[in-house]
């Protein structure tokens, strides 16, 4: 499964303000705060679905391809081992700034 390519300008704007932080923390799981939960995407997801064993699903699209997307409800987000994870990468959370349909959300947590 190939994932998504940042260089498109036909992303949604929440997948732009992905591929944007997570070109500033390429090895790190950059996970976003959308609602209750946590969310990881594309190869971020499919790494913490095998690490943490949650599972790995898809909504919608972006760019013409499957958004591959992971989550765990922010309020047990240690639980999930999320603070330190087995390869020793630090996620810093972030919170999205734009909704699916690309709606400001107005808040974004620094890097």
């Amino acid at each position: 499964m190939k994932s998504a390519s940042p260089a498109s300008s036909a992303h949604t704007p929440l997948m732009q303000q992905y591929f944007a932080i997570k070109a500033g923390h390429p090895d790190t799981l950059v996970l976003f705060r959308m609602g209750d939960f946590y969310e990881l995407f594309y190869d971020d997801a499919r790494k913490a679905a095998r690490l943490l064993n949650i599972t790995l699903t898809q909504r919608g699209e972006s760019a013409g391809a499957p958004v591959i997307m992971a989550g765990v409800p922010a309020h047990a987000l240690e639980q999930w081992g999320l603070g330190v994870s087995p390869d020793s990468i630090r996620p810093p959370p972030v919170s999205a700034t734009r909704g699916w349909s690309g709606s400001h959300l107005g808040f974004q947590h620094p890097v």
